[in-house]
């Protein structure tokens, strides 16, 4: 053989052992991505709540929480409202710990939730 068939011959092989020995990674079925987001809501103002919808990713304006499935959360200053239960239609779930210093919480529990269903 020449140098240059050799030569020729030999990148053949080195580019098919690179496309051939590259597998797509896949990610198994039982595997989940977690994926983080950060969102700075304001909710200072005395006289209003400020509902988030986490299917827009966005603050949406609510007329009607108890009747609108528009908002997943609401905020007003320290108070929290979820739509499910008495705050509205929705089929969030809450979990009631009582009083707890909120940098204790590290992981969520697996028990003692409350699904409204509809």
């Amino acid at each position: 053989m020449t140098q240059r068939l050799k030569f020729l011959t030999l990148i053949i092989l080195a580019g098919f052992l690179t496309f051939t020995s590259c597998k797509k990674e896949e990610t198994p079925e039982h595997e989940t991505k977690t994926v983080s987001k950060t969102t700075t809501i304001n909710a200072s103002a005395y006289d209003k709540w400020v509902y988030f919808s986490f299917k827009e990713n966005k603050v949406v304006e609510i007329s009607d929480f108890t009747n609108s499935l528009d908002w997943d959360i609401g905020f007003h200053r320290h108070n929290v409202r979820i739509n499910c239960g008495k705050s509205g239609i929705g089929q969030g779930g809450t979990y009631n710990a009582g009083k707890v210093d909120f940098s204790s919480v590290t992981e969520a529990p697996e028990t003692g939730y409350a699904l409204k269903t509809v």
